[in-house]
Order: structure tokens, then C-alpha cells, then sequence
């Protein structure tokens, strides 16, 4: 056979499984379906376990949320006119697609926020002096992180959760980035580090 031929033998099965495996949905495709059902029957479970806890709290439910207020999935299936002001339909689609967003971009943006703080932190030893002082008084309150109109809903958590795990962190451990490992962002929507931060660890404190 030709190196031509070889070629465009080559191309035609690439072209022929690569179709196979679209129809058939084999190897990482399969497993992403099914992992998108487990998700998709976690999620609607928990909204179908809130519609019936709300219909069971009947005529109580007003005067329950303006004691205890109310979580944010509580807050759309209750919004009776929020279809007429946004023109969204807050179906269980609606539900379970901001569900799934603050389960993935939540925890996505605080582990890749932190990495890239304690690179920060261990790069910069005098910083990580001042802070260890800092928190022997008191966490500074952070600021910052998309301004405007378009606010994070889940913002002001974030930044409690980032504030109390770098704190754990910086006080209780001494890290150090293990030499010649290059650190660069990764090109995606969320900035990670592209081959993760490798580190050494040790406790500051003993047992």
C-alpha cells in the first residue's frame, strides 16, 4: 500500500469508529451519560423532596420564612410571578440546571482560588509572616470578585470558606513548592494550575 493510500486508509476507520463511537456512545462518553443520570436523579430527587416539604408547610410557609428565612431553592419554587418578570420558566429543568451550576462552579472556583493563594503565600515568605501575625487577632474581611450588576449569588460563602481553609492552613502547616515544578495557568473558563501545585508539607505544630 502507498503512503498515500496509507493515508487515507487511515482517515476513513478514524472517520468510520470516531462515528461508531458517537452512535454507540462508547468509553468516556458512556460514562459521562451516566454520570450526568446519577446527577440528574440526585438533583431532581431533592427538588421533588422540597415541592412535597412545602406543600406539606401549606399555609404556614409565609409566616415560617419570614421567622427563619429561606435557602434559594425554597426562594424559585415559591416565586409565583417569577416567570412574568424574567420570562424564565422555573420548571424542575430551571432547578436542576442552577443546582448543578452552584455544585460545579462553587466548588471549582474556591479549590482553584486557594491554590493559587497558597502559591501566593509560599512564594512570598514575608507575606506569609504577616498573615501568621494577622491571625492571631483576627481573619481580614476580603473584598473584590465580580462587581457590578452581575454579583456571585454565592460570593460572601466563597470567601468564608477560602478565609477558614487558608487560615487552617497557614497556621497549623509549613508548605513548600517542590523545586523546578513550573507553575502556569491552565486555558479554560476557570484559571487552574496546569500540572496542579506540587508541594512538600509539614506541621507546624506538634501532636
Amino acid at each position: 500500500m502507498t503512503p498515500g493510500r496509507s493515508c487515507s486508509y487511515a482517515i476513513c476507520c478514524h472517520n468510520v469508529f470516531g462515528s461508531c463511537n458517537n452512535g454507540l456512545e462508547l468509553g468516556p462518553k458512556k460514562k459521562l451519560r451516566e454520570a450526568r443520570e446519577v446527577i440528574d436523579q440526585v438533583i431532581g430527587k431533592y427538588i421533588s423532596v422540597k415541592r412535597e416539604e412545602l406543600r406539606a408547610r401549606g399555609e404556614n410557609l409565609k409566616e415560617e420564612e419570614e421567622q427563619e428565612g429561606v435557602d434559594l431553592l425554597t426562594s424559585y419554587i415559591d416565586n409565583d410571578d417569577g416567570e412574568t418578570k424574567t420570562g424564565l420558566k422555573f420548571d424542575d429543568k430551571f432547578l436542576r440546571d442552577t443546582i448543578l451550576n452552584f455544585m460545579i462552579v462553587g466548588r471549582d472556583r474556591t479549590s482553584s482560588g486557594l491554590t493559587w493563594f497558597i502559591w501566593l503565600v509560599v512564594t512570598h515568605p514575608e507575606i506569609e509572616k504577616k498573615i501568621r501575625e494577622e491571625l492571631k487577632v483576627i481573619i481580614p474581611v476580603g473584598e473584590g470578585e465580580n462587581g457590578g450588576p452581575r454579583i456571585c449569588l454565592g460570593k460572601e460563602v466563597a470567601f468564608t470558606q477560602m478565609k477558614a481553609v487558608a487560615a487552617t492552613i497557614i497556621h497549623n502547616y509549613h508548605v513548600e513548592m517542590v523545586k523546578g515544578h513550573e507553575v502556569y495557568p491552565n486555558v479554560s473558563v476557570i484559571l487552574y494550575m496546569k500540572h496542579g501545585f506540587k508541594v512538600r508539607i509539614k506541621r507546624r505544630w506538634e501532636n
